[in-house]
């Protein structure tokens, strides 16, 4: 019979060879490039409530906090040194064209969460950017309320 925790461990050494595939190929410090067609903005009392939240939520990614498994959003960081959340189905990591990122910035007492692409990549579609935007939009909205003070998507 295998333990919980054996499963947990081959869980994560899934996830890890998916995002080892997922650098492999795109590149994991490449430069990105940006457009403001969504933003997500989740504001907090202060900046420091601010830099907890993006924290909680990149460990949570990176499936640092225990009891929380958030299996289908990976993180890494840009060339530019810019915390990047993406969505890693293999649906979306296998066509540049598909795939989208988040970069996350503190802007005062807000976390902001810009959409974005690899600069060597063609430029996502408003359509797969709004698809994107909405799967974050899920996955915030469903571990971290509570921990923000109001959530706005800005397009």
């Amino acid at each position: 019979m295998i333990s919980i925790w054996t499963l947990t461990k081959l869980n994560n050494a899934v996830i890890w060879l998916n995002n080892l595939r997922f650098r492999s190929q795109y590149g994991q410090m490449k430069q990105i490039k940006t457009n403001n067609y969504m933003r997500i903005i989740l504001s907090t009392d202060n900046s420091l409530t601010a830099m907890r939240l993006r924290d909680l939520i990149i460990k949570s990614v990176k499936g640092e906090i225990e009891g929380l498994s958030i299996e289908t959003w990976s993180y890494t960081r840009s060339r530019n040194n810019f915390d990047i959340l993406y969505h890693d189905l293999e649906q979306y990591t296998q066509d540049p064209a598909k795939n989208v990122l988040f970069k996350m910035e503190i802007d005062g007492s807000n976390v902001l969460l810009s959409s974005a692409w690899w600069k060597n990549n063609p430029e996502p579609l408003y359509e797969i950017v709004c698809l994107h935007t909405g799967r974050l939009t899920e996955m915030l909205l469903r571990y971290f309320r509570g921990k923000y003070i109001k959530f706005s998507v800005v397009e």
